[in-house]
Parts: C-alpha cells; structure tokens; sequence
C-alpha cells in the first residue's frame, strides 16, 4: 500500500531533493505544493497542486494524506 505525502515547498533545493528521495526509497505517491517555481518533475507518483495564495486553491487535494 502507498503511503500518501503532502511536502510544501516541493521546487525548492531541499524540497526538491525530499521528493527524489522519497521515490527512490518507497512505495509512495507524493502531493507536492508549489507557487511560484514551476515543477519540471513528471512522475506518475507526483500530484502538483499550485498555491496561490488562498485555502481555497488547496480543495484540490482529494486522497488521504498520511505524512505532512
């Protein structure tokens, strides 16, 4: 079974070294936020979901998170 994480901050250095790592290592999918700096990561295991500024651009977000 995959283990579902949220990681803020996912295109920055250590975020994004944090997803790459997390893939090579597990059976994982990954809900990553952004806002400014657009991801070049296309994974399978990678939803990117776009902040911008309010909560609300958050609902996007439907399965079951298990690790922040």
């Amino acid at each position: 079974m995959k283990t579902n994480i949220l990681i803020s901050g996912a295109t920055g250095y250590i975020g994004s070294n944090l997803v790459k790592r997390l893939i090579d290592d597990g059976d994982v999918h990954i809900t990553a936020i952004y806002n400014n700096k657009v991801p070049n990561e296309n994974n399978s295991q990678i939803t990117w979901v776009k902040y911008t500024g309010h909560y609300d651009s958050l609902n996007v977000i439907k399965e079951k998170i298990d690790v922040v």
